[in-house]
């Protein structure tokens, strides 16, 4: 996949690891859920979706995942999309965090517009947990409707 793939409309449910595996493009109007159902996933590629490069994922449902809902990490290096989005999205009921977006603000490192989604009931199962996870710091970050 490239920066300008699309996935729509889809349903990704019931893997071990990551519902969706080193993303790129943009996933939208499209469903996760209980993904991550090995255990010892958690920590290394749990997650709904999981990303090293900046993606897109819009008006999306993610939920009831063990690991991170959507995960953007390795700097979430910067692509032609010119920043790692998430919006109009519903993000619930994952163990770890709901949206993770790990470190940051290394020399590929991407920016980050997280915006107008629902985000509530992660982090049930981690050590450090946050509905929302931003590693060391940002370069830009809006959001709303954070519900702990």
């Amino acid at each position: 996949m490239t920066p300008s793939s699309v996935v729509d409309a889809v349903v990704i449910k019931d893997n071990e690891g990551a519902g969706v595996s080193n993303f790129n493009g943009t996933f939208v109007r499209s469903e996760l859920t209980n993904n991550t159902t090995d255990p010892n996933a958690l920590g290394f590629i749990g997650s709904g979706l999981k990303a090293v490069n900046e993606v897109v994922v819009k008006q999306s449902y993610i939920h009831d995942t063990q690991g991170n809902g959507i995960w953007c990490d390795e700097e979430c290096n910067d692509t032609s999309l010119g920043t790692f989005i998430v919006e109009d999205t519903l993000v619930v009921n994952s163990g770890r965090a709901g949206i993770r977006w790990e470190k940051v603000g290394g020399t590929a490192a991407g920016e980050a517009l997280i915006q107008r989604n629902e985000i509530h009931g992660n982090s049930h199962d981690a050590r450090r947990g946050a509905s929302l996870c931003v590693m060391p710091k940002t370069r830009r970050y809006r959001t709303t409707d954070l519900v702990p």
